[in-house]
């Protein structure tokens, strides 16, 4: 499952994105049929990955995903207009809203649950004196942040093997900053979680290297998060726990790391039973 770089509709997509904005003026609600189905297509242009962190998203079910609204649809609680127009960036999470986007496509990606919350109702539109209601959709260069539905994530975003976020452009670095992509207390949450839920499930300590091996090829955490846990949850060693999680990522390189890898697994089934 790779990462996703930018939210392309294609022409088959384009019934389904006149269905959802024939849908302004009405109540927002994700259990219309359309914006499910959106929620889905969405899901699929992005390889099942948020918009704001790129961690897996496992699951359509809430708790797991969100569908975000990049623009807030709704006024936040107590703004004032001078709040709710004012630039400065103490006063961004203080926004008039724009419900003229509630039902706009480019508008909704599909983020995690931890980035939406940490996100809130930050207002990322760089000229909040523009009068209102807008009468189009802003483009890239009107907004603070990256918008993944016209600009590449990698441009904005790098992420490296430990899923440590560096912003490349200031768009990059705002998504960064609100969505706590800093902070590792956040991303441990995050994906070292995600890491000791496959290490738990397993039945063998076998399973736990194969599970977090999978793990990290397929992104979903860091080779740091799963020498973590294979250590923290079995009981070894970390430095044997990196050894045996490099040599299951090499082993079949050739016969005599297949034959440590094996050697130290019947050693740790064993003895971690």
């Amino acid at each position: 499952m790779s990462r996703f770089s930018t939210i392309k509709f294609t022409r088959s997509d384009n019934a389904l994105l006149n269905e959802v904005r024939a849908l302004a003026g009405k109540k927002w609600s994700t259990d219309l049929d359309a914006i499910k189905r959106l929620r889905t297509r969405l899901r699929e242009l992005q390889n099942h990955r948020c918009c704001y962190c790129q961690a897996p998203i496992e699951s359509d079910e809430s708790g797991f995903r969100e569908l975000e609204h990049i623009l807030p649809k709704n006024k936040s609680y107590r703004c004032t207009h001078a709040r709710g127009t004012s630039n400065d960036q103490d006063k961004r999470r203080s926004t008039l809203g724009y419900q003229e986007f509630t039902f706009e496509p480019i508008n909704l990606a599909i983020s995690c649950k931890q980035c939406n919350n940490y996100k809130g109702m930050h207002d990322p539109l760089k000229d909040r004196t523009t009068a209102r209601p807008l009468n189009k959709f802003p483009s890239a260069a009107q907004l603070i942040w990256f918008h993944p539905h016209t600009e590449k994530y990698e441009t904005h975003i790098t992420i490296d093997e430990d899923f440590g976020f560096t912003g490349q452009t200031a768009g990059g670095r705002a998504i960064i900053a609100e969505c706590r992509l800093f902070d590792s207390e956040v991303l441990g949450r995050k994906f070292l979680e995600r890491a000791r839920v496959r290490a738990k499930q397993a039945e063998s300590f076998r399973q736990a290297v194969d599970a977090l091996a999978s793990g990290i090829e397929l992104k979903a955490f860091s080779k740091a998060h799963a020498i973590q846990t294979l250590a923290q949850e079995r009981g070894i060693p970390t430095a044997e726990a990196k050894d045996i999680i490099n040599k299951r990522l090499t082993y079949a390189t050739s016969v005599q790391t297949m034959k440590q890898y094996f050697d130290s697994i019947l050693k740790y089934e064993v003895n971690t039973i």
